[in-house]
């Protein structure tokens, strides 16, 4: 701040505030129009600090250059898809949270509600464009005796998909007046969606090479368009700490999210210049394999069913017990719509060709199975865990199904701890109750001692952690390339090797020019970016320094990395079909050359990319460089604080960074302090709130 105040002081600025004054104006203006840092207390016990959900989007959606670009809506672009509301996910997002409402004219349209249409049909099942919309459910309820027509509160119930019964109406209460719970809610204004990628990933605190472990959240939002999406300034911070695991953090930010998607987020739309109600929603958990492993509550890539998305095994994959376990296994290999299922082996790859593909509802419904079994393998867990003896059943739980919850691990831990200290002289019965009464005592009960992640509405870890592309290609197989094939050169070759680099013309490729003495040397030590450039080279600079069958897999990578991160899909079969072929030959090239390249996870897994990109659209969309460069500001924010109490000194330079950041955008931002429900009165808004602007 000093230095910032002397910097003004050069170009002539006079009465300057002192740096005291400035800061007291700083935290007065964040008491006034910034968001919150809240302390938590996770249930694993560590203190950790949280900044406020609704208050980001608050700023998002008050910020006059971010707002006009935020999707609320699903669009169906037919074979088109670019952005992220034009995929499956988003179709098919869960109807309590996707946005609930449409509003045409003077009147609000409800899903769940009986509407009536232009041509006298009354509906509430089929699908129709909005410009045949006549009468909402308050007009009918008004109306109905006088357009003799049954009551739209006379809902008898809904007919089962065979049409052969009818099932009770759930989806409006009684209590609401048969009114969708959102319209109660909203008084008359808009409601809408905010959907988040929301990622979470380790870095370090030092700038020293002295590891200094952080886990870190962050989200933006799902609802920007591609080109906006990873921008730097559109990342927002959640919280971090040196202390705390991620779900323990999650559990903080999923009672945030049910808050949200129970009463809504009352916001200042600054593009509609009216309040709004918002629901948020996550349409991924993203981050690098073994964090998204975690998510899944997944026993990882080391794991003997080293895949999150689907039943594939590794080593002893032939080692089945009998045949009927692997038929079940077999039953539910893979969510992917026409992934074959690798068997990771020194055998090799081994492939399932001619399958049908798979319908989206089928996808769903073989998803859906697959997290029910994760759920009762830990509801199994849980019960093994509470015998006496349990540990070494739990373990072999996890080793036979590779499911593996870290956050219910702690609460596993205490529990063989406490067994430990019963001396052996006790009766068994005696040990076993005491056993209960320490789990009913000290033990959250199912599902509290799970995984917050199963309380995230409409999410599906195994299936919405999708494929991160940096990690599993450019820090993956362009990695292991490259470093193979450094291995294999003598000295002559790798001098011939960097020059080649060196004079290589990249500017038409849109790179600086190469360092092919750090490229070369330095091949154990590099970063994403080089391995960008890497990729898009090598088959020029490598073309007689490898073996032709190390050459052709170098071809068949160099083919694939470029349809992977396709910004626009314009044909989405078409694109599959061919990125699928692509999948295959870069397969086939890398058994042709070791069967041994199949050791690494990352080849079985790449399997699920295009299931993953039909369902949250091109993979560049929730590729995590953007999220990869913000670790650099919070180490910063990390070294430049005391080190007592990293998470809340970053969590709240975080927060006055949000500020800043929402006034220079000419943002406008409600004042916490002043914050109340609107209130209607004679149908308008009475909304005794001060605004803050630059």
């Amino acid at each position: 701040m000093d230095i910032i105040l002397w910097g003004v002081a050069s170009f002539g600025v006079r009465n300057l505030p002192s740096t005291d004054v400035a800061k007291s104006v700083g935290k007065y203006l964040q008491s006034l129009c910034g968001i919150k840092t809240e302390r938590q207390k996770g249930p694993l016990g560590h203190v950790y600090y949280l900044n406020e959900l609704d208050g980001l989007i608050r700023q998002e959606m008050g910020n006059p250059d971010i707002r006009p670009h935020i999707r609320h809506y699903c669009e169906d672009s037919g074979q088109h898809l670019e952005h992220a509301w034009q995929a499956q996910a988003w179709k098919e997002l869960d109807p309590t949270l996707a946005t609930p409402m449409v509003r045409k004219g003077n009147q609000d349209f409800f899903v769940h509600e009986l509407a009536r249409l232009d041509n006298g049909t009354l509906t509430n099942t089929i699908q129709f464009p909005v410009h045949q919309l006549q009468s909402s459910f308050p007009y009918l309820v008004e109306s109905c005796n006088l357009d003799q027509i049954p009551s739209p509160h006379n809902i008898l119930g809904i007919l089962s998909e065979n049409g052969c019964e009818c099932l009770p109406w759930t989806l409006t209460s009684f209590e609401d007046g048969f009114a969708n719970h959102w319209r109660v809610l909203a008084k008359g204004h808009e409601v809408l969606t905010f959907a988040m990628w929301l990622y979470c990933d380790d870095t370090s605190g030092n700038v020293s090479k002295k590891w200094n472990k952080h886990n870190s959240f962050l989200f933006t939002a799902a609802g920007l368009p591609h080109e906006h999406v990873h921008k730097e300034s559109n990342v927002q911070f959640l919280c971090t700490s040196n202390l705390a695991p991620p779900l323990e953090m999650l559990d903080g930010i999923t009672t945030q999210l049910e808050h949200g998607q129970k009463e809504g987020f009352w916001v200042w739309d600054v593009q509609k210049k009216a309040m709004v109600l918002m629901i948020p929603a996550v349409l991924a958990m993203l981050g690098d394999n073994p964090m998204q492993s975690e998510f899944s509550c997944h026993v990882g890539l080391v794991g003997k069913y080293f895949c999150r998305c689907c039943f594939a095994k590794g080593r002893d994959a032939n080692d089945e017990q009998s045949a009927s376990a692997t038929k079940d296994v077999a039953d539910d290999t893979s969510i992917h719509s026409n992934a074959s299922t690798e068997q990771e082996s020194d055998s090799g790859a081994e492939k399932k060709g001619g399958r049908r593909k798979e319908t989206i509802q089928e996808l769903i419904s073989r998803a859906k199975r697959f997290i029910t079994r994760t759920i009762d393998t830990l509801h199994n867990m849980f019960i093994t865990s509470s015998q006496l003896g349990g540990k070494t059943k739990a373990k072999e739980m996890t080793t036979g199904t590779g499911v593996k919850d870290t956050f219910f691990g702690h609460f596993q831990d205490k529990i063989f701890a406490f067994i430990r200290r019963i001396p052996h002289s006790t009766p068994t019965e005696e040990r076993q109750g005491l056993v209960d009464d320490f789990i009913a005592q000290n033990i959250p009960p199912e599902p509290s001692c799970f995984s917050p992640i199963w309380r995230m509405k409409g999410l599906d870890p195994h299936r919405d952690t999708p494929v991160e592309i940096l990690h599993v290609i450019l820090l993956g197989f362009v990695k292991y390339y490259w470093r193979d094939a450094i291995t294999r050169l003598d000295d002559h070759q790798k001098e011939t090797l960097k020059h080649r680099l060196s004079s290589l013309d990249v500017s038409s490729m849109g790179l600086s020019p190469l360092a092919g003495e750090t490229l070369v040397k330095y091949a154990r030590s590099l970063t994403g970016r080089d391995f960008r450039a890497i990729a898009q080279v090598a088959p020029f600079v490598l073309y007689d320094l490898l073996p032709a069958e190390c050459y052709e897999a170098w071809l068949a990578l160099s083919a694939l990395i470029p349809l992977v991160w396709q910004p626009v899909i314009l044909h989405l079969d078409t694109y599959l079909a061919t990125l699928e072929l692509a999948i295959q030959r870069f397969l086939n090239c890398a058994a042709h050359w070791t069967p041994r390249w199949f050791n690494k996870p990352k080849f079985h897994i790449i399997c699920h990319l295009p299931m993953h990109i039909r369902w949250f659209g091109p993979a560049m969309l929730y590729a995590t460089e953007g999220f990869e460069s913000f670790n650099a500001i919070i180490r910063d924010h990390s070294v430049h604080s005391n080190h007592q109490a990293p998470s809340r000194d970053i969590g709240r330079g975080f927060a006055q960074c949000s500020r800043v950041r929402h006034l220079l955008h000419r943002g406008l931002q409600l004042c916490p302090s002043f914050w109340l429900e609107p209130v209607l009165e004679n149908g308008a808004a009475l909304l005794p709130l001060l605004m803050v602007s630059t």
